[in-house]
Parts: C-alpha cells; structure tokens; sequence
C-alpha cells in the first residue's frame, strides 16, 4: 500500500515540477533536435529502401 502511494506521490508532483523547472527555450530546443533527428533517420531509411 505505501508502495502505491509512494508512486502516486512521485507521478504527482515530480514530473510537472521538472517540466516547469524547463523554460520553453529548452523544450523548444528538445523538440527541435528530435524532429532534426527523425527526418534523418526517415532519410536514411529512404535510401537504404531505394537501395
């Protein structure tokens, strides 16, 4: 039982609090390399297909 609210507590307020710690720079910049890093990928995948 204390497990279980252990965890509750940790999904409550954890993870919002990291979040708000970023500003939106920072997730601006996050999703700017992980959209960068799929199109490469999606290229790569591309050619290897068209061989």
């Amino acid at each position: 039982m204390t497990k279980g609210r252990n965890f509750d507590n940790f999904g409550a307020s954890t993870l919002p609090d990291a979040f708000s710690d970023m500003n939106s720079e920072t997730l601006q910049l996050m999703a700017g390399n992980l959209m960068q890093a799929l199109q490469e990928a999606q290229g790569l995948l591309t050619d290897s297909l068209n061989g």
